[in-house]
């Protein structure tokens, strides 16, 4: 029992019981844990590193307090030194030592372990203005710079930087292009080749029941072009790109929706930004109803406010959005616009999005978008929203000059050609206004 003399009082509150309780516990685990380890390993005076996880097993403040005192030394001999540094606990057995490795420290020496024996080049996530500098943050706007910038940086510091990072905000952004190892100077296609190549060429120890939180990109030297390292998926934007690494690096994943983040501060943005709001937020100005508060602020500032927050790499000019900025960047800088071009025909698109359409219309011919209360269908959603007009939308778009009312702006749109003495013939196709201007006849009725 705890009393060992008489004269002293037999009370003791909860919390100490619940503490002398977790403490012997505790020391039990590391016992039994040591000894499974040098009886399956032997006696190898190396450095071995065990992942421990303490489970403190606390019983009812009712219960009986029987802990039974430990002599000074162990079943090994000399009681074991003991030191604690915050990210793993240290133990020295008969000049062995073993290290219960925690899942930050494990992750920071897989990456550096890759880092420091390549030739990759990392860098934080993609600003506006250009590419920050991993170690010192300066910003270069092309990679090339940033490469020749970072032999200035000597690897070594690296492990140093990354234990600063807590385990959810860890993550690497690493430039593979023409990736080598730096040992042997052998190229090497991607960082898991990279891994299995260090490890069974140059021992290198990496832990595999860890991650090691390096994302691999490929920066050219043409801005709108960047392919997943991955999965070969191919880009406009870098900012595209390290959204859609998400996917492949789900480490964090929202209970509301289900999608998957690299680190814990985008899972926490996500839910902010999209969650928070329960309800819809309807624009004053025009009327559209989004889901969330952030949503209807891109809304706001793009369509009414018309900010303009694209900056030209080159030049100091602003633009309203991505695709204004690439038409500038081609005309006065002579850069190569991306360009998609469809399998079936020769017509080609700026957007990926684009050319999914056009195939789908055009080639496919797939309506798979239905109309729950009749049997219309459609190529999207957008077609289906100015369909469902029909079934009762509000005619909120009236003419000035003789009142009419219409359900969609398109419409008025037409109309007003009525006024202007406008004699093209528009016409309705598969869910799409066109101008057909080879109907004499019908022309001529008009006019």
């Amino acid at each position: 029992m705890i009393k060992s003399r008489i004269m002293l009082s037999t009370l003791i509150c909860a919390a100490c019981i619940r503490r002398l309780r977790e403490a012997q516990s505790f020391r039990s685990l590391v016992l039994k844990t040591e000894r499974r380890l040098l009886k399956a390993q032997g006696n190898v005076n190396e450095t071995e590193f065990v992942n421990v996880v303490f489970q403190p097993s606390v019983d009812t403040e009712e219960s009986q307090v029987d802990i039974k005192q430990e002599t000074e030394t162990s079943d090994y001999g000399n009681s074991p030194s003991m030191d604690y540094d915050g990210c793993a606990l240290h133990k020295r057995v008969k000049g062995k030592q073993l290290v219960a490795i925690s899942e930050k420290l494990a992750q920071a020496i897989n990456a550096s372990t890759l880092l420091e024996n390549s030739n990759a080049t990392v860098f934080k996530s993609k600003m506006r203005s250009g590419f920050p500098c991993f170690y010192c943050r300066d910003i270069f706007v092309n990679p090339t710079s940033l490469r020749e910038h970072q032999t200035e940086h000597p690897k070594s510091h690296l492990f140093k930087l990354l234990t600063k990072y807590t385990k959810d905000a860890l993550v690497v952004y690493a430039d593979i292009t023409d990736l080598k190892c730096t040992i042997c100077n052998e190229n090497v296609p991607s960082l898991n080749t990279l891994k299995v190549h260090l490890t069974d060429e140059h021992g290198k120890k990496l832990y595999e029941n860890y991650s090691d939180r390096v994302i691999p990109f490929k920066l050219g030297d043409r801005e709108n072009n960047f392919v997943c390292q991955i999965c070969g998926q191919s880009f406009e934007t870098f900012g595209a790109t390290d959204r859609h690494m998400n996917t492949h690096f789900s480490n964090y994943v929202c209970e509301e929706c289900g999608s998957g983040f690299v680190t814990k501060h985008r899972l926490k943005v996500h839910t902010y930004l999209l969650h928070r709001h329960g309800g819809v937020i309807k624009c004053e100005q025009c009327g559209k109803v989004f889901a969330s508060k952030y949503k209807y602020k891109i809304h706001h500032e793009y369509v009414h406010k018309k900010l303009k927050k694209m900056r030209c790499s080159q030049c100091t000019e602003t633009f309203i959005d991505y695709f204004a900025r690439q038409r500038h960047m081609e005309a006065k800088h002579g850069v190569e616009l991306l360009s998609y071009k469809c399998t079936e025909c020769d017509r080609a698109f700026n957007r990926k999005y684009s050319l999914k359409c056009h195939v789908k219309r055009v080639h496919l011919a797939r309506r798979d978008v239905q109309c729950e209360l009749c049997p219309f269908m459609c190529f999207n959603k957008s077609e289906l929203r100015d369909h469902m007009f029909k079934h009762g939308g509000n005619k909120s778009f009236e003419c000035t000059l003789c009142q009419k009312s219409f359900a969609r702006k398109k419409t008025l749109t037409v109309h007003m050609r009525i006024h202007s003495d406008d004699k093209r013939m528009v016409i309705y196709l598969s869910g799409v206004f066109q101008l057909n201007l080879k109907l004499p006849s019908i022309q001529n009725n008009w006019s």
